[in-house]
């Protein structure tokens, strides 16, 4: 079960895979599980989960662009330049998605697939980002033993906070960056 959900939350379905983390990372607290076993299944399944995502959007993303004309047309220069912006931050910008700001990892599931991002960089960087968050989920559910139902519940609301407070800053600076450009 926990396997399934880590694999349908990376690609997008929210199903609470890291509410499930936390609660075999408590299980580990208690003894049920090994700690370590647990974590390295974890890992092993986010990767496998990021892997699928990217083949998906690599296949699906040109697939529908291929049967909508008109999108492909418009998307054609984003996609440009954010293929030329991969080349330089994606794995970056792969792993800091992965932790800590996992809301944003779908995003750049679809971009890294439909601008054939280089697949070994890709699972190089989701695997760095995600032995992150598997460290950091599994430890908090074994940390927080058997009060983790309590702390868990206070995690969404920091994760929404944390894409926010990012996407605040990338307006910001892209506001800052055309005002200059403008200005010269």
């Amino acid at each position: 079960l926990l396997c399934v959900a880590i694999i349908l939350q990376t690609n997008g379905i929210p199903v609470g895979a890291n509410i499930l983390v936390m609660a075999a990372g408590a299980f580990a607290f208690a003894g049920e599980y090994n700690i370590f076993i647990l974590t390295a299944a974890v890992w092993l399944f986010l990767v496998i989960g990021d892997t699928c995502s990217y083949l998906l959007w690599r296949y699906l993303g040109n697939a529908v662009c291929a049967r909508f004309p008109r999108l492909q047309i418009s998307l054609q220069p984003h996609l440009q330049r954010a293929e030329r912006l991969f080349e330089r931050y994606g794995a970056a910008a792969v792993i800091f998605t992965r932790f800590p700001v996992s809301a944003l990892a779908i995003a750049i599931n679809i971009i890294s697939g439909t601008t054939s991002f280089h697949l070994p960089r890709y699972i190089l960087a989701a695997a760095v980002g995600e032995t992150m968050w598997a460290g950091f989920n599994v430890g908090f559910g074994y940390w927080f033993g058997d009060s983790w139902e309590e702390v868990s519940a206070l995690l969404p609301a920091a994760g929404c906070w944390i894409a926010l407070l990012v996407l605040l800053a990338a307006v910001i600076y892209l506001l800052k960056h055309n005002l200059s450009k403008g200005s010269k």
